[in-house]
């Protein structure tokens, strides 16, 4: 999969920004966090992630973005 922006906004052609509030989140929570894997979290998805950090916090370590 693409982005954010590729998979969901350009397919669904939100006329106005009330689309994109009433619709983008049901796809955050469905497709991007359920579904798509991210190369950036060892290609888990975001809620397999956290499932494996509740299960041993000490993976949580691996993850940790340094500014």
């Amino acid at each position: 999969m693409k982005t954010l922006k590729q998979e969901e906004v350009y397919l669904a052609n939100y006329e106005t920004y009330l689309d994109v509030l009433e619709n983008l989140p049901g796809f955050i929570e469905e497709v991007y966090n359920e579904k798509r894997v991210h190369s950036g979290i060892d290609y888990l998805t975001p809620s397999e992630l956290e499932e494996k950090i509740k299960s041993d916090p000490s993976t949580a370590s691996r993850f940790v973005l340094e500014l």
